[in-house]
């Protein structure tokens, strides 16, 4: 088995590593991006031997000092289940100790909007002018950006699903959105309410023919 981008000793374990984890659904996909840099570093260092010993293990670990400790969390966690997937087929490799994993502290504190506040800033929204420069020339931003924080205040998606919507996922005659692959890769139906599914029809007039909706 093999995967496009990998090519040292422990480019076929890797695969099948990878490969496994997207079997049970998980997508992957930093997590691909990440043990191709690590299987480049193997490359690097001339490692020959289908084995992951403790050496190769700390000098990965070792060469990004300069990590925030969240980073740091996820390379360490990362390598540590690789290597607990060659033991289990009975290759050999050096398991990162847990207790090296550090802890994160969250120093974010939840804000909730008064409805005031959201008042000023969906009236903010509203006087986008429409965009003649820059990178943003063309776009309809002016009448996307007042749907998406409607759709993001009003049916509590998260950013990232609302902007994965597509047009097939907008159903304006009952009302609902499609939200495909949320948290737990689940799929959900969300029901907007009458005023909501008021602008979106309106907004829907006016958006085109783009699958993406509502950007």
């Amino acid at each position: 088995m093999r995967d496009v981008g990998l090519n040292s000793v422990l480019s076929t374990q890797i695969a099948e590593f990878l490969e496994e984890k997207r079997s049970t659904g998980c997508t992957y996909k930093r997590e691909t991006w990440a043990l191709r840099a690590f299987d480049r570093y193997l490359c690097d260092i001339h490692h020959s031997t289908p084995s992951l010993p403790k050496e190769v293990v700390e000098g990965w670990l070792h060469g990004r000092p300069h990590q925030c400790p969240k980073t740091q969390q996820y390379y360490i966690g990362l390598i540590r289940q690789l290597a607990m997937f060659l033991v289990r087929m009975g290759g050999t490799a050096h398991v990162p100790d847990r207790s090296r994993i550090p802890v994160v502290h969250q120093g974010l504190a939840a804000r909730v909007f008064t409805r005031d506040e959201v008042r000023k800033l969906l009236a903010a929204v509203d006087l986008i002018a429409p965009d003649g420069r820059g990178p943003m020339a063309g776009t309809r931003r002016h009448l996307a950006f007042p749907a998406l924080f409607r759709v993001l205040y009003g049916c509590g998606l998260r950013c990232g699903e609302a902007l994965r919507l597509i047009a097939e996922d907008v159903d304006l005659q009952a009302g609902v959105l499609r939200v495909r692959e949320g948290k737990f890769r689940q799929d959900r139906l969300v029901p907007v309410s009458a005023s909501l599914l008021k602008c979106l029809r309106a907004y829907d007039e006016t958006r085109g023919s783009g699958d993406y909706w509502p950007v």
